[in-house]
């Protein structure tokens, strides 16, 4: 344990950092939302939004930058309430025996459920081949 109490130090710097980056990252796309340039992919602000995802919902909520954007809206939640997990595991020993069983109990039933499947091609269009091919971001896309 004393060596995790060495790195909450640099973790909480990283994840500043993170949060700094993903807020930073939904300002720009806000910036280029309202002037039509090219814009920042929904994948992009996500995966941002892995990293730092209290960055994320506060650019969210402060800028009111995709707060109706489905399935963009529901994502960056579930991503929000995983980091919330994690960190609540990571930083509270007995909280790990309590949710190791349901959060992986949670996680298969989402990854089995016909909506999960949903949101995953929604945001795609079929390829002849039968994958899920992104759609194109910026002026003149769809």
């Amino acid at each position: 344990m004393g060596a995790f109490v060495e790195l909450v130090p640099w973790i909480v710097g990283v994840l500043g950092v993170t949060n700094a980056f993903s807020y930073l990252l939904f300002a720009i796309d806000k910036k280029r939302a309202r002037t039509g340039d090219w814009r920042i992919s929904e994948q992009t602000l996500l995966l941002a939004a892995f990293f730092g995802g209290g960055g994320a919902k506060l650019a969210q909520y402060r800028l009111r930058h995709k707060t109706k954007k489905e399935p963009f809206r529901t994502w960056l939640n579930i991503v929000v309430v995983l980091q919330i997990l994690v960190g609540t595991v990571l930083f509270f020993p007995p909280a790990r025996i309590a949710t190791s069983e349901t959060v992986s109990n949670l996680l298969i039933r989402i990854a089995a459920s016909e909506t999960f499947s949903s949101l995953l091609i929604r945001d795609g269009q079929a390829h002849e081949s039968g994958r899920v091919m992104p759609r194109r971001f910026g002026p003149g896309s769809d």
